[in-house]
């Protein structure tokens, strides 16, 4: 008896495991999902979620399961967290097509799923802070970058409201044309404007609402767009899609910080002001770094001397200036984790099955913390990107992730850093940064404490 049912069961069990590897092979498989924590029934990874440094819980992970992709899953959604320069790229630039989409929040070009809406976004911006297209902005750069100068040397210690003020002014007048009074005007009050959007978690949020658009635009994107306006097509959603999509310029720029309950069991997720996070950033590490703060200066005074500022035609004879920039960008990304990207099919990589609707996540912190990519990646160093008096062209660029992956790469990169080095560049020129005192005449070391959130 037991002889007669030996080979039923033996091709039986051979079927199915024939069947799983055919499957596994072509679809996937849950067998077949990265390493992670072990999860629990019904919550699963619940309280794997880090709540506070989720970026170095993360690298932990990846370490601790020595795999480049990791797996959770919380009351059924998956999530990946993607720990490797290799991998990301593999799969949000390789394979972009679909890892574009994001969670359903349509209020801004940032977090828009995608489809044909965030598409004609994507563009306007291209076409309005390309590579090309922002040097048409210079002029306003320089002017605003000339006063907060002016600002700083007649209260210095006011130094973050002028950073501020001037990446405002930057946005506003090449964003709508809005200058002067009035653009300081809106500076304050959307700023009062943000804190309470950020501080809600509703969709119906719209930054540029707050904006008036003049009835005679100078020249700026609006106006440019507004000129391309297809008048057969539908007027109203075009309109729609130029207020959406400017109105996120200004957000995305000068944004406050406060919480944003973007994703619910991800924790508080908050956007702050890259820019001006950034300027920041390098304010505190020239006081903590005078050695390179010199070296700046003296590159500085040796190219272009001391009777005139830095302008962008001097760029390329400053390599030291980019440098300081990218190390900014590096020690401190502003975004620690990505943007979270949704899959929106099923994939395979590398003999793990990636399930359709995973949200995906880049830990940009620890791919720039990378020791193979940055020797001692924990020491603020510009010397990195340098060589021979030059920027290194083997250096990998911070740009990598400090900006985002594949299509959904912040498309407003080439204006901040733009403004970025300008500001830098100008501050160096004209400045000694350097610690506070307190009564007793004693140097105070700042401490490098951040408002962390989906932006820092």
């Amino acid at each position: 008896m037991l002889a007669n049912l030996a080979i039923p069961v033996i091709v039986c069990v051979f079927a199915v495991l024939l069947f799983r590897w055919s499957y596994g092979k072509k679809y996937g498989s849950v067998f077949l999902t990265p390493p992670g924590p072990p999860g629990r029934l019904f919550i699963g990874n619940l309280f794997d979620i880090p709540t506070q440094n989720a970026w170095i819980r993360y690298r932990e992970m990846s370490r601790i399961y020595k795999s480049p992709l990791i797996f959770l899953k919380v009351f059924g959604a998956n999530i990946i967290i993607v720990d490797s320069l290799e991998v990301a790229r593999d799969l949000f630039d390789k394979r972009s097509s679909i890892y574009n989409d994001r969670l359903d929040l349509t209020w801004s070009t940032l977090l828009s799923p995608y489809g044909h809406r965030l598409k004609e976004m994507r563009r306007l911006l291209h076409q309005e802070f390309g590579v090309e297209t922002v040097k048409e902005y210079q002029t306003i750069q320089i002017v605003a970058c000339r006063e907060m100068l002016r600002q700083l040397a007649l209260c210095p210690e006011g130094f973050m409201e002028h950073i501020r003020t001037s990446i405002g002014q930057i946005l506003l007048r090449s964003t709508y044309g809005i200058s002067g009074e009035e653009g300081d005007h809106l500076i304050r009050s959307n700023e009062q404007c943000v804190r309470a959007f950020s501080a809600s978690s509703g969709k119906g949020a719209n930054l540029v609402n707050a904006f008036p658009i003049p009835g005679t635009l100078p020249d700026c994107a609006a106006a440019h767009a507004f000129e391309n306006i297809n008048e057969t097509a539908e007027h109203g959603y075009q309109v729609k899609v130029i207020r959406d999509t400017l109105g996120s310029v200004y957000g995305a720029g000068i944004d406050t910080g406060k919480t944003l309950t973007f994703y619910r069991f991800l924790g508080p997720l908050d956007r702050h002001a890259q820019t001006v996070s950034t300027l920041y950033t390098f304010i505190l590490s020239m006081v903590l770094h005078p050695d390179f703060q010199k070296k700046a200066q003296q590159d500085i005074d040796r190219m272009i001397g001391q009777e005139r500022l830095p302008n962008f035609s001097d760029r390329s004879s400053l390599p030291y200036v980019d440098a300081i920039l990218n190390e900014c960008l590096r020690l401190h990304p502003v975004f620690r984790l990505n943007i979270p990207h949704r899959l929106m099919q099923d994939d395979v990589y590398d003999g793990s099955f990636l399930p359709k609707g995973s949200i995906i996540i880049a830990n940009n912190w620890s791919i720039l913390h990378d020791e193979s990519l940055y020797p001692q990646p924990f020491d603020f160093n510009p010397d990195r990107f340098i060589k021979d008096g030059r920027l290194d062209a083997e250096a990998i660029d911070p740009d990598i992730a400090a900006f985002g992956f594949g299509r959904r790469k912040c498309p407003g990169r080439y204006l901040a850093k733009d403004s970025l080095w300008l500001s830098i560049a100008s501050i160096l020129a004209c400045f000694n940064i350097s610690n506070a005192v307190d009564d007793d005449g004693t140097l105070i070391i700042p401490e490098q404490i951040y408002e962390e959130g989906i932006m820092r």
